[in-house]
């Protein structure tokens, strides 16, 4: 089996190559995240994905994961290896 295995806190992970381990998943669109941010309560999200939620949600913006307070100016973008940015 072609992949790889590691150990996240205490988590033993067998990856393949062709996987996305799920910690690298969008909780909105639950496809890999592109364009990836992180929200201050810990979840990752595409930004297209997290901007129209926020958008259709202006007055009461709350994280669609675990309900906190949620803001665009307070999501950290996540960049990767090969990345332009």
């Amino acid at each position: 089996t072609s992949g790889f295995e590691c150990n996240v806190g205490g988590v033993d992970l067998n990856v393949g190559f062709f996987e996305t381990p799920s910690f690298f998943l969008d909780q909105i669109c639950l496809e890999t995240a592109r364009d990836a941010v992180l929200s201050r309560c810990g979840h990752l999200f595409c930004w297209p994905c997290i901007h129209q939620w926020l958008e259709m949600r202006a007055q009461q913006a709350t994280c669609p994961v675990c309900k906190s307070a949620i803001a665009k100016e307070t999501l950290t973008p996540i960049y990767g290896r090969n990345s332009s940015q």
